[in-house]
Protein backbone atom coordinates (compact mmCIF):
# COMPACT_ATOMS: atom_id res chain seq x y z
CA UNK A 1 0.00 0.00 0.00
CA UNK A 2 1.48 3.46 -1.01
CA UNK A 3 1.16 6.49 1.47
CA UNK A 4 0.18 10.03 0.30
CA UNK A 5 3.40 12.02 -0.24
CA UNK A 6 3.81 14.44 2.95
CA UNK A 7 4.45 18.31 3.28
CA UNK A 8 7.88 18.15 4.56
CA UNK A 9 9.98 21.45 5.77
CA UNK A 10 8.40 24.74 5.55
CA UNK A 11 5.01 24.82 4.30
CA UNK A 12 2.73 27.80 3.47
CA UNK A 13 -0.30 27.98 5.28
CA UNK A 14 -1.34 31.75 4.63
CA UNK A 15 -0.31 35.03 2.64
CA UNK A 16 -1.54 38.45 3.30
CA UNK A 17 -0.86 41.22 0.76
CA UNK A 18 -0.96 45.01 2.04
CA UNK A 19 -3.44 47.37 0.08
CA UNK A 20 -2.51 50.54 1.83
CA UNK A 21 -4.20 49.68 4.72
CA UNK A 22 -3.13 49.03 8.99
CA UNK A 23 -2.98 46.71 10.46
CA UNK A 24 -1.75 44.34 8.93
CA UNK A 25 -3.28 40.80 10.77
CA UNK A 26 -1.60 37.14 9.73
CA UNK A 27 -2.75 34.11 12.09
CA UNK A 28 -5.94 32.41 13.41
CA UNK A 29 -6.64 29.69 16.05
CA UNK A 30 -6.65 27.20 13.13
CA UNK A 31 -3.89 28.22 11.38
CA UNK A 32 -1.62 28.05 14.74
CA UNK A 33 -2.76 25.06 15.71
CA UNK A 34 -0.85 22.05 17.39
CA UNK A 35 -0.22 21.06 13.89
CA UNK A 36 3.15 22.59 13.84
CA UNK A 37 5.73 23.68 16.90
CA UNK A 38 7.30 26.31 14.95
CA UNK A 39 6.29 29.02 12.45
CA UNK A 40 7.56 32.07 10.35
CA UNK A 41 6.26 35.12 9.12
CA UNK A 42 7.87 36.47 6.16
CA UNK A 43 7.71 39.89 5.26
CA UNK A 44 8.59 41.30 1.51
CA UNK A 45 9.34 44.41 0.12
CA UNK A 46 6.70 46.44 2.87
CA UNK A 47 6.76 50.22 1.67
CA UNK A 48 5.06 52.46 4.29
CA UNK A 49 3.80 55.93 3.44
CA UNK A 50 5.89 58.26 5.73
CA UNK A 51 9.10 57.19 8.24
CA UNK A 52 8.07 55.18 10.71
CA UNK A 53 8.93 52.51 13.24
CA UNK A 54 7.37 49.16 12.07
CA UNK A 55 5.60 47.01 15.15
CA UNK A 56 3.39 44.17 16.22
CA UNK A 57 1.26 43.10 18.80
CA UNK A 58 -0.36 40.04 19.70
CA UNK A 59 -3.89 38.92 19.76
CA UNK A 60 -4.96 36.33 21.56
CA UNK A 61 -9.12 34.83 21.60
CA UNK A 62 -9.45 37.06 18.41
CA UNK A 63 -8.65 40.66 20.41
CA UNK A 64 -5.66 42.57 19.93
CA UNK A 65 -3.87 43.07 23.08
CA UNK A 66 -2.54 46.66 23.75
CA UNK A 67 -2.32 47.33 27.35
CA UNK A 68 0.16 49.81 28.48
CA UNK A 69 2.59 47.34 29.89
CA UNK A 70 1.39 44.04 27.92
CA UNK A 71 5.03 43.37 26.59
CA UNK A 72 8.60 43.36 26.33
CA UNK A 73 11.27 43.70 23.88
CA UNK A 74 14.59 44.46 22.71
CA UNK A 75 16.23 45.20 19.38
CA UNK A 76 20.00 45.68 18.14
CA UNK A 77 20.25 47.86 14.90
CA UNK A 78 23.31 48.19 12.50
CA UNK A 79 23.39 51.36 10.29
CA UNK A 80 25.18 50.65 7.18
CA UNK A 81 27.28 54.15 8.30
CA UNK A 82 28.03 52.92 11.77
CA UNK A 83 30.94 50.98 13.35
CA UNK A 84 28.71 50.53 16.57
CA UNK A 85 25.56 48.34 17.34
CA UNK A 86 22.39 50.59 18.48
CA UNK A 87 20.00 48.68 21.05
CA UNK A 88 16.98 49.85 22.57
CA UNK A 89 14.56 48.31 23.91
CA UNK A 90 11.51 48.63 27.09
CA UNK A 91 9.78 46.07 29.59
CA UNK A 92 6.73 47.94 29.58
CA UNK A 93 4.91 48.94 26.20
CA UNK A 94 1.67 48.48 24.40
CA UNK A 95 3.67 47.11 21.30
CA UNK A 96 6.80 45.24 19.78
CA UNK A 97 8.79 47.48 18.07
CA UNK A 98 10.31 45.09 15.16
CA UNK A 99 12.48 47.70 13.34
CA UNK A 100 12.97 51.49 13.87
CA UNK A 101 12.41 54.07 11.47
CA UNK A 102 12.15 52.57 8.19
CA UNK A 103 12.29 54.76 5.77
CA UNK A 104 9.52 55.57 3.35
CA UNK A 105 10.57 56.93 0.51
CA UNK A 106 9.97 55.76 -2.99
CA UNK A 107 12.11 52.65 -3.55
CA UNK A 108 13.03 52.15 0.36
CA UNK A 109 11.25 49.09 1.87
CA UNK A 110 11.69 46.47 4.73
CA UNK A 111 11.98 42.82 5.04
CA UNK A 112 11.67 40.78 7.69
CA UNK A 113 11.93 37.15 9.24
CA UNK A 114 9.65 36.52 12.44
CA UNK A 115 9.91 33.28 14.32
CA UNK A 116 7.72 31.80 16.78
CA UNK A 117 7.12 28.25 18.63
CA UNK A 118 3.95 26.34 20.00
CA UNK A 119 1.48 29.15 19.66
CA UNK A 120 -1.73 27.41 20.70
CA UNK A 121 0.31 25.76 24.11
CA UNK A 122 -0.75 27.11 27.34
CA UNK A 123 1.73 26.38 29.25
CA UNK A 124 4.07 28.66 27.77
CA UNK A 125 5.04 32.68 27.12
CA UNK A 126 4.88 33.80 23.44
CA UNK A 127 8.05 34.73 22.16
CA UNK A 128 9.17 35.93 18.98
CA UNK A 129 12.47 36.07 17.28
CA UNK A 130 13.33 38.25 14.17
CA UNK A 131 15.32 39.91 11.66
CA UNK A 132 14.99 42.78 9.38
CA UNK A 133 16.79 44.20 6.75
CA UNK A 134 15.32 48.44 5.61
CA UNK A 135 16.29 51.30 4.18
CA UNK A 136 16.50 53.71 7.37
CA UNK A 137 15.56 56.74 7.56
CA UNK A 138 19.46 58.11 8.00
CA UNK A 139 19.37 57.03 4.51
CA UNK A 140 21.25 54.36 5.00
CA UNK A 141 20.17 50.52 5.17
CA UNK A 142 20.00 48.81 8.72
CA UNK A 143 20.03 45.58 9.86
CA UNK A 144 18.01 45.04 13.18
CA UNK A 145 17.47 42.11 14.88
CA UNK A 146 15.33 41.54 18.15
CA UNK A 147 13.42 39.50 20.38
CA UNK A 148 9.87 40.33 22.33
CA UNK A 149 6.89 38.93 23.75
CA UNK A 150 3.74 39.40 25.57
CA UNK A 151 3.63 39.51 29.46
CA UNK A 152 0.09 40.90 29.94
CA UNK A 153 -2.53 39.67 32.13
CA UNK A 154 -2.64 35.83 30.36
CA UNK A 155 0.82 35.36 29.22
CA UNK A 156 0.19 31.54 28.38
CA UNK A 157 -2.69 32.14 26.65
CA UNK A 158 -2.95 30.61 23.01
CA UNK A 159 -1.72 33.18 20.29
CA UNK A 160 -4.31 33.64 17.44
CA UNK A 161 -2.77 35.94 15.36
CA UNK A 162 -0.35 38.58 14.90
CA UNK A 163 -0.62 42.56 13.98
CA UNK A 164 1.66 44.10 12.09
CA UNK A 165 1.57 48.06 11.45
CA UNK A 166 3.54 50.85 11.15
CA UNK A 167 2.72 54.06 13.75
CA UNK A 168 1.48 57.27 11.91
CA UNK A 169 1.03 55.76 8.53
CA UNK A 170 -0.58 52.59 6.66
CA UNK A 171 1.24 49.85 5.44
CA UNK A 172 0.96 50.90 1.53
CA UNK A 173 2.33 47.37 -0.45
CA UNK A 174 4.15 44.41 0.80
CA UNK A 175 3.62 40.51 1.29
CA UNK A 176 3.35 38.68 4.39
CA UNK A 177 3.52 34.91 4.57
CA UNK A 178 3.11 32.63 6.84
CA UNK A 179 4.69 29.27 7.42
CA UNK A 180 4.39 26.41 9.95
CA UNK A 181 7.75 23.96 9.99
CA UNK A 182 7.02 20.24 9.58
CA UNK A 183 7.00 18.17 12.97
Amino acid sequence: TLLAPQAVGWVKLATATAGDETPIVIGSSALFSSTYNKYQIIGTNIHNGADANFLCQYQMGGATLSGAADYEWRVWMRISSEATLQSSGDSSDSIIKVCHNVAGDTGENLNFTMTFYAPSATTNHKYILYRCAADNDTPYVSETIGIGRYQGSSPTAALTAISFYFDGTNVVTGTFELYGLTK
